[in-house]
């Protein structure tokens, strides 16, 4: 079982996420920093150079990687219902 966290920019998802997953005994995974560690750039950088659909792109490929996961909270990324 995952928990996954949804909603606006800046609302506090990884914060919340982190205190949720340390009380559950659970992993913890922000999709945005995963993508920063994945790519090895932050995503306005991302998106700077390579555009929306580039950081949409590796967003997505972060989420597949999560899909497998359990006993994990998952805070997505707020843009990601943006993506259909």
């Amino acid at each position: 079982m995952n928990i996954i966290l949804m909603g606006f920019r800046c609302t506090g998802k990884t914060a919340a996420g982190r205190r949720l997953a340390e009380s559950l005994g659970f992993s913890f995974t922000d999709t945005d920093e995963l993508v920063e560690r994945q790519t090895g750039r932050l995503i306005p950088r991302i998106v700077a150079e390579q555009g929306w659909p580039a950081f949409r792109a590796a967003e997505r490929a972060a989420i597949r990687e999560l899909a497998g996961a359990d006993r994990s909270v998952i805070a997505l990324g707020g843009g990601v219902v943006c993506d259909p």
